[in-house]
């Protein structure tokens, strides 16, 4: 706590320590395990080595203070590993190989102040900051990440579905990066399977991309309900030959493969994609 905030009123805050632990969570508790393994190795090492030096306790504590210094150089390592994981949530900014400045993330004036009030504890008050920025004004996919970070370490799942709607719409159409898009969705589905960005269109971009990825769990996912919540939606038909096509990779899920498919062909006969799914549903027909 001393290394990441300056301060030894800060060092000696409780508060701070429980907030570290809340943080980083299970990382916190494996962390302190290896500590303890460690502390442990560096006495049994100790004890292997006094009847080596044949009564010469000189030596021996000689060798000793090199393995304690050892043992502390390491233990330091790994906490600062831990913080590292974690040094967006906590606010450290990570230098690039090379560079003498801040990290670039940490030049983004928004994540720069989020930043500050992070140092000073207040975690709160920096993802309510940020919230409030990006729904005003917009803001780069970096402050948004960092944004989402914040919401991670609070534990707010419902936070992070709500905003992954309108951050899917920004990075497809503001930013044109459908990948990123395909990743935020797929988090804010392990939350809340119901979920569906702002903008209906865009599940046809994602489901198409999640095709081409081989990520076919994923296209049934984000196109799973799509026609009960848009009857009448031009890409009903290609969102659900996506999903057809995706249930047919799988060799368990075949017969709702056929079952979609002739859905499909009898409630869209004339259709722009009918012949195409006609094409697949007679495939089954000839294969049983």
């Amino acid at each position: 706590t001393l290394a990441m905030t300056q301060s030894l009123a800060q060092a000696l805050n409780p508060v701070m320590w429980i907030q570290i632990m809340r943080t980083t969570g299970a990382s916190y508790l494996l962390t302190s395990v290896f500590l303890l393994m460690m502390l442990f190795s560096q006495s049994q090492a100790e004890a292997f080595l006094l009847p080596l030096f044949g009564g010469s306790m000189m030596l021996f504590l000689v060798v000793a203070t090199f393995i304690s210094a050892y043992f502390m150089a390491a233990s330091f390592h790994l906490m600062g590993y831990l913080l590292y994981q974690f040094h967006d949530e906590f606010g450290i900014a990570v230098r690039e190989p090379g560079r003498s400045g801040p990290a670039s993330v940490h030049e983004l004036p928004l994540i720069a102040e989020a930043t500050a009030m992070v140092k000073a504890g207040q975690t709160d008050e920096a993802a309510r900051f940020l919230g409030s920025e990006i729904n005003r004004n917009g803001a780069e996919p970096e402050v948004h990440d960092y944004y989402r970070k914040l919401l991670h370490s609070r534990g707010e799942s419902g936070a992070l579905v709500e905003h992954g709607q309108v951050y899917v719409a920004t990075l497809i159409h503001g930013f044109e990066n459908a990948g990123k898009a395909l990743n935020v969705a797929e988090e804010c589905l392990q939350i809340d399977k119901s979920f569906e960005p702002t903008n209906a269109d865009d599940i046809r971009t994602l489901a198409q991309l999640a095709f081409d990825q081989g990520r076919h769990g994923l296209v049934l996912k984000l196109t799973s309900g799509f026609g009960k919540r848009h009857p009448k939606h031009h890409h009903v038909v290609d969102n659900y030959l996506l999903a057809a096509r995706s249930m047919m990779e799988d060799p368990a899920r075949t017969d709702k493969a056929a079952n979609l498919l002739r859905q499909l062909k009898k409630r869209f006969p004339d259709h722009p994609l009918a012949p195409e799914v006609a094409r697949l549903e007679a495939g089954f027909s000839v294969g049983g």
